[in-house]
């Protein structure tokens, strides 16, 4: 299935996984909460390079090999709410978050993205003079027993 247009940011979904721990993603999931407080994320993905290069010919070559992830979002500074506290918490403690990073809602068909556990990395408060304080925050998977996958809404 595909989506018939690229969805606006504002529709894109970080969740969080609210209780148990992460297993393979299974739609829809139950037990997900949503990071609504977040303001602009980005998700991060690209290939390791391996150089490939021989003297077989006169140009670098290069093949991919691991890939790299991470999520950069802001996340509103409101320390009541449950989101802010578990993902600080994941920071403080040096602990993992499960954290799906999708282009849609977890139960809308074709919805699409991330679904790992994650160390958070960052966790600053610029304090800007005229701006209401943020997160910046900055999330990469961390290895836990099941492997980060990108998933597929199928539901």
């Amino acid at each position: 299935m595909s989506k018939e247009q690229a969805p606006f940011g504002f529709e894109c979904k970080m969740y969080y996984l609210t209780t148990g721990t992460r297993a393979a993603w299974s739609d829809p999931m139950s037990n997900l909460g949503e990071i609504d407080e977040v303001r602009d994320a980005k998700l991060n993905c690209s290939h390791v390079e391996g150089d490939d290069t021989d003297r077989s010919t006169a140009y670098v070559l290069t093949d991919v090999g691991l890939v790299e992830a991470s999520v950069d979002f802001q996340l509103r500074n409101d320390t009541s709410q449950t989101p802010y506290q578990t993902i600080r918490a994941a920071f403080t403690g040096r602990s993992t978050i499960a954290i799906a990073v999708l282009d849609g809602a977890y139960d809308e068909a074709a919805s699409e993205g991330i679904w790992a556990d994650w160390v958070v990395t960052k966790f600053e408060r610029p304090e800007g003079l005229r701006e209401k304080t943020h997160i910046d925050v900055t999330i990469k998977p961390a290895r836990t027993s099941v492997a980060p996958e990108w998933v597929v809404v199928t539901t």
